[in-house]
């Protein structure tokens, strides 16, 4: 059990029972990273580090930061797999864009059978796959922060628990998000 203080209650959690962590700020910001682990696959990147945004509407993943080595053929797989199962399909404006000519980012409605974030399994897991080969980006959006419950400790880090899968995946705006796993690269 840990015991924590929120607006002048006790809060008692089970670390057996809910998805929980703590996670640091990067030293003297008000940024905070986590290490995100992938399912097995020789495809995959055996794991990655994320960024929370509060500014993120949805959890983003850009394909560099998934995928190790993507190939022109596998790229091209995944891209017509994207496209042509009628996923659901979104454009994202990012606020520190000032290049007026790079536009909006094209992202797809995609799930993972399970990721860690840290050391906690999470199934089903949904997010916005980012068609880029470039940037390896992987932003934690206000879908996933706010289906936790927080509390900020007085060494200036985070604690998320109460995690609620649910309640990420009925905000997410895809109504019908691809399974990466069904797909052979």
């Amino acid at each position: 059990m840990k015991k924590f203080t929120k607006n002048d209650k006790d809060i008692y959690i089970d670390r057996t029972s809910a998805l929980d962590f703590e996670i640091e700020a990067l030293k003297g910001r008000n940024v905070f990273t986590v290490d995100i682990s992938f399912p097995s696959s020789k495809a995959y990147r055996d794991s990655a580090i994320g960024v929370f945004d509060t500014g993120a509407s949805n959890t983003i993943i850009s394909m560099k930061a998934l995928y190790k080595n993507l190939t022109d053929k596998q790229y091209n797989i995944l891209k017509n797999a994207l496209v042509n199962n009628g996923t659901t399909k979104r454009e994202f404006s990012s606020a520190k864009n000032n290049d007026k000519n790079s536009g909006d980012i094209e992202a797809f409605y995609c799930t993972l059978p399970s990721i860690k974030i840290p050391e906690r399994d999470i199934k089903d897991f949904p997010f916005y796959m980012m068609d880029d080969r470039e940037r390896s980006l992987i932003l934690i959006g206000y879908d996933f922060i706010s289906s936790c419950d927080t509390v900020q400790l007085r060494n200036g880090n985070m604690y998320f628990y109460n995690f609620d899968i649910g309640a990420m995946q009925n905000k997410m705006k895809g109504d019908n998000p691809l399974n990466l796993l069904s797909i052979s690269i």
